[in-house]
């Protein structure tokens, strides 16, 4: 008896100690908290109420500015985009890149382009969407319009005066010679008769003289509509306003706010009549104080008044006042609820925890378990923990909802790219490294064509069976699929985890979605479907890897001039007539494994060095490859004579693969260029090193 009764002693010691602690630890919580509360509750709730203010107010700036600088980073991009051709000649190029932007910026009116002659390039979106010209380069001037629907199809034309100069505007005035956004002052627009701002960036040609000026409109109410739905403030006012005492972002359209020939007259803050408001403004003039309370008809006031940064273009401050009653006049009350709450919870938490201090831990153990599996995405072995506990049960049940939301999250992210880079163990944020990588890049020939054949909902259910079959097979390899564009694969290996031999597992990859291709094609030429031929080109080098975007939002991809040589070698495909081109580093890193035939030496497009390129058609370890490496090595040497000038030699080779191989694109190539060498249609430079140059993708 004695035994048990010292066993018995010593459980209910420790919990009664655990007991104990919780009620000391949770009673001088409660005495402190509500002591502090009581006593400085109105000003720990104003301050709060500041601080809370002044964090969702540089939010505010910060999404207005990029409300703003959006459009003018896209206009900065519009201005580099064309070359020094007269924009006349460049209409239809310059209004479909023109329409794009409008479309990825919903706050645009509209974007625009003219030149030193008057020549006016427009695409808008109110009060209808259209596409404008103005041509002075006939005689009349026309002004010519295109009324659009949302697919950018033709409703209807018309043809008007043109009494439009674009270089009387101030957005044309404004301009300096040198490049980057300026932003117009607030004025009207002539077509909508909205107030509004211009931002507006100069085309320069190479000798620095102006070629042409791009803008691009946003609407004021628009700017209005945006800071009313960030609620700021729910029962007070809020407004952008300048130093001028105007209100940017007071969301009307009167007619009679004019001053001036295509200026608008804003209103100040006084026409709104609220004095209320305009007390706390006059205290903030006074003061230089951001936060600050007033008093007017007995009430007291909160206002707010943060300024943009210096960086911005404009001198613009946000300014918020609300009651102060809203803030601090719920406090009592919320201290009695506090108290009688605290009272009761005090109570029932020491109940609860004796009774749940025994077998609390070990439904939490298994929780921690389920969640090291979500952590490594095998989210099918995740299972619910069942607990008599409330907590536990919200918590196993948030992880079922946590794991299904991220089995679905993971079909728009690698699942094994995640695991790899939790396995680097290193912080995601922004910024990359140089490492080797295999790139490659597919394609599907003749996308287009197929397409229209194939209603929507048919061809994306076939080119994404497409898609998963040759995403398992780069996965399978070690790879990870960067990117889907449109119908092409972008994938790289050796990065974040590096792997051996990276150009060795993705020219692997290459075969394999070469064949598997094949045998879905074979299916759906059954199915009386199209088939989806599919081109690959591959490159390894040194290439930039890491993390782009936001703080918000982030990228892992790859970047740099051997991700655009990748793209290149896949697109010359068409070229030769081939399914896989590899690059000379990819070569020189498979020999061994790899049978290849060398194709060409090219300077593929936007690249003045020339590379070695060769065709990847097959495994050296597979069967019946014998007769493909003879065809390689006859090839090879009819490409040695080529380059060595020994233009009859080489035809000789040629011809002869060709007999034998009719339907050989590159030895048919080769046939034409030695005979157009023979006969004297094509001279050689003394200085040729054998390469091509490439003018088209």
């Amino acid at each position: 008896m004695a035994i048990l009764f010292d066993k018995f002693k010593m459980r209910f010691s420790i919990r009664i100690s655990i007991l104990q602690t919780f009620a000391l630890l949770l009673i001088l919580t409660v005495v402190s908290i509500t002591a502090v509360f009581y006593l400085g509750s109105s000003r720990i709730m104003v301050d709060l109420y500041s601080l809370l203010a002044r964090v969702q107010a540089d939010k505010l700036i910060e999404r207005t500015v990029a409300f703003i600088e959006t459009p003018g980073r896209l206009t900065r991009m519009t201005a580099s985009a064309f070359d020094e051709t007269p924009i006349v000649g460049q209409r239809e190029k310059i209004w479909d890149y023109l329409w794009k932007q409008l479309m990825l910026t919903p706050q645009v009116a509209s974007y625009y382009m003219a030149d030193p002659q008057g020549n006016f390039i427009q695409a808008r979106r109110t009060p209808e969407p259209a596409t404008r010209l103005i041509d002075r380069t006939t005689v009349p001037v026309t002004d010519l319009w295109h009324f659009r629907n949302g697919d950018y199809g033709v409703i209807r034309s018309e043809i008007r005066p043109a009494d439009y100069d674009p270089r009387t505007r101030p957005w044309y005035k404004v301009i300096r010679p040198e490049t980057g956004i300026y932003w117009s002052d607030v004025y009207r627009f002539q077509s909508t008769h909205e107030l509004g701002i211009t931002g507006s960036c100069p085309i320069l040609d190479q000798r620095g003289g102006l070629q042409a000026v791009v803008g691009v409109d946003i609407t004021l109410n628009s700017l209005a509509e945006f800071v009313a739905s960030q609620r700021l403030v729910k029962n007070g006012k809020i407004f952008i306003m300048n130093d001028a005492g105007e209100v940017i972002t007071f969301g009307s359209r009167s007619d009679d706010e004019t001053a001036g020939e295509g200026v608008g007259r804003l209103p100040l803050l006084k026409d709104l009549k609220l004095p209320w408001f305009e007390d706390a403004y006059r205290k903030h003039l006074a003061t230089g104080t951001e936060i600050l309370s007033s008093t007017t008809g007995g009430r007291t006031y909160l206002g707010f008044f943060f300024r943009f940064p210096a960086a911005f273009d404009k001198k613009w401050i946000i300014a918020a006042v609300i009651p102060e009653a809203e803030v601090v006049g719920p406090t009592r009350k919320i201290i009695y609820q506090a108290l009688l709450i605290t009272a009761l919870i005090t109570v029932t938490c020491l109940l609860l925890v004796y009774v749940a201090a025994g077998w609390i831990t070990r439904p939490v153990k298994r929780l921690v378990r389920e969640a090291g599996k979500i952590k490594d995405f095998q989210l099918e072995e995740v299972v619910g923990v069942k607990s008599n506990l409330t907590e536990i049960r919200s918590l196993s049940d948030a992880f079922m909802a946590m794991s299904g939301g991220l089995a679905s999250f993971r079909r728009y992210v690698p699942a094994e790219l995640v695991r790899q880079l939790i396995a680097t163990g290193r912080e995601a944020k922004l910024g990359g490294e140089k490492v080797l990588l295999a790139i490659m890049f597919t394609d599907i020939v003749g996308f287009t064509t197929l397409s229209e054949t194939l209603t929507a909902e048919e061809l994306m259910l076939q080119l994404s069976v497409y898609l998963d079959r040759l995403t398992r097979i780069i996965e399978q390899e070690q790879g990870t699929v960067d990117k889907y564009i449109g119908d092409g694969i972008m994938a790289f290996w050796g990065a974040p985890l590096e792997v051996e031999n990276p150009a060795l597992l993705a020219s692997r990859a290459a075969l394999s979605c070469s064949k598997a291709e094949a045998d879905l094609n074979r299916r759906w030429r059954a199915e009386e479907k199209p088939a989806m031929p599919t081109c690959f080109g591959i490159h390894f080098g040194e290439t930039i890897v890491g993390n782009v975007g936001s703080s918000q939002r982030m990228n892992y991809s790859i970047f740099g001039d051997n991700v655009n040589l990748a793209s290149r070698l896949e697109g010359i495909n068409r070229i030769y007539g081939t399914k896989i081109i590899v690059s000379q580093n990819v070569y020189e890193a498979v020999d061994k494994q790899m049978i290849c035939r060398p194709l060409d030496i090219v300077a593929v497009k936007g690249k003045k060095k020339s590379i070695a390129i060769h065709e990847l058609l097959a495994a050296k370890d597979e069967k019946g490859t014998e007769a493909l490496a003879s065809f390689c090595a006859r090839f090879q040497e009819g490409i040695e004579e080529y380059r060595a000038q020994n233009w009859e030699r080489a035809l000789a080779v040629f011809e002869q693969l060709q007999k034998e191989f009719p339907d050989d694109r590159p030895a048919r190539l080769y046939v034409k260029r030695c005979r157009d060498t023979i006969n004297g249609s094509v001279t050689v430079p003394p200085d040729w090193d054998g390469s091509v140059i490439m003018n088209e993708k």
